[in-house]
């Protein structure tokens, strides 16, 4: 019996403007012998349709698109304990290529066809999901001034996020961090802090991929000089492989930690998506709660 299948394609995503998008889709898996629902949003509509997608009869549910439609469509694909399908249609695609999911649309969609289910982690932040990472500091200002130059400048996105780094590294927000690992308290003043969906390479040749995805840790990561110059120092100690544990960051691998600022609100990136979020925040990791289908030949390398 043909599994159901319902697509949610972004059509504002990096690689998914094509017009004819949706056809191209559909032809592709009707080439593998799959005739999917096919829906083509945008914005707000992605998240309802994800909604309906997972509450009816479906029994694979794909997302095609960047990293932050990957997590909105996954969020309720995991409440449904329904399977994920991955289509990297974004300008990253962090999360498809830590799982080894082909980055070609034809390669993708025969993944989907013909793959295997494999369990990965969720991280979780007061109760939202991501897929990838979530950050407080430097990051979620890159973003907003980089969407602001966009808007007001007319700049690209790459154009806008070049000035926009140059512009918030000069400004160096620092935030005051009360965190609580195993019982310990620390109060850190830091310009960065990283907590990511399981364990992420920070050495110069693999900087921000994941090996595993399905370990059940945090990946905490947080920068200790909050100094302009400490920030310029740091970028420069990673791009050459010279960063000291414990002298330029503090790394720890858990499975929960909760933030406090003296903020009320705090500017939180969540899979590159920012917003306002109420303090504290309360990370946790849910092992195994996200079933995607990944091509048979990255199961050894991600699980």
């Amino acid at each position: 019996m043909e599994k159901r299948i319902e697509v949610i394609l972004n059509s504002k995503a990096g690689s998914a403007a094509a017009d004819d998008l949706a056809e191209t889709v559909a032809g592709l898996f009707h080439d593998n012998g799959l005739s999917p629902e096919i829906h083509r949003v945008q914005g707000a509509e992605i998240g309802k349709q994800a909604v309906d997608a997972a509450k009816g009869d479906a029994d694979i549910v794909v997302a095609g698109g960047g990293d932050g439609t990957i997590c909105g469509v996954a969020t309720q694909v995991a409440k449904a304990d329904k399977v994920l399908g991955v289509l990297p249609l974004g300008t990253l695609n962090h999360f498809s290529k830590d799982l080894g999911v082909p980055q070609s649309l034809p390669d993708a969609v025969e993944a989907i066809a013909h793959g295997q289910e494999m369990a990965v982690d969720l991280g979780s932040i007061n109760g939202e999901i991501f897929v990838n990472n979530s950050s407080i500091g430097l990051y979620p200002h890159i973003v907003k001034e980089r969407e602001s130059q966009q808007h007001r400048l007319g700049r690209s996105k790459w154009h806008a996020a070049f000035w926009a780094s140059l512009h918030t590294i000069r400004m160096t927000p620092i935030v005051e961090v009360r965190t609580v690992v195993d019982g310990k308290e620390y109060i850190e003043k830091t310009p960065f802090l990283f907590v990511g969906n399981n364990v992420y390479e920070m050495d110069v040749h693999h900087i921000g991929t994941r090996k595993k995805m399905d370990e059940g840790n945090l990946f905490v990561y947080l920068l200790r000089d909050g100094s302009r110059f400490g920030v310029i120092r740091m970028t420069a100690k990673m791009l050459t492989g010279r960063a000291k544990r414990g002298e330029d960051f503090r790394m720890v691998n858990i499975d929960s930690i909760t933030l406090t600022t003296h903020r009320k609100k705090i500017a939180v990136a969540r899979d590159g998506e920012v917003g306002y979020m109420k303090t504290p925040l309360e990370y946790k990791i849910l092992p195994g709660a996200l079933r995607v289908l990944v091509p048979q030949k990255a199961m050894g390398a991600a699980a």
